[in-house]
C-alpha cells in the first residue's frame, strides 16, 4: 500500500515542478532573448560533445560486465564519497 502512495506523491511532485517551471518560463518569456545555434556552430560544438558523451556512457556501462559483484558494490559507495567529498 505504501508503494502506491509513494508513486502518487511522485506524480504530484512531477506535476507541480513541471507547472512551476512552465509558469516561470512564461513569466519571463519576453525578457530573455532567444539563443539559436547556427548550423555550423551546432556541428562544431554540440555534435562532438554528444558523441563523446555517448562513447563515455557506453564505455562506463560496458566496464561493469567485466567486474565482480563485490567490486561494483564498493564502487557504488565510493562514488558518493567522491561526489560529496569536495562539498564538505
Amino acid at each position: 500500500m505504501s508503494s502506491v502512495r509513494l508513486r502518487h506523491y511522485s506524480g504530484l511532485q512531477l506535476g507541480f515542478c513541471s507547472g512551476a517551471a512552465w509558469a516561470c518560463t512564461m513569466a519571463r518569456a519576453g525578457q530573455i532573448p532567444a539563443f539559436l545555434f547556427a548550423g555550423e556552430t551546432y556541428g562544431k560544438v554540440a555534435l562532438p560533445l554528444a558523441g563523446l558523451y555517448a562513447v563515455f556512457l557506453y564505455g562506463s556501462n560496458a566496464a561493469y560486465a567485466y567486474l565482480p559483484v563485490g567490486y561494483i558494490q564498493v564502487l557504488k559507495v565510493s562514488q558518493a564519497v567522491v561526489a560529496l567529498g569536495p562539498a564538505s
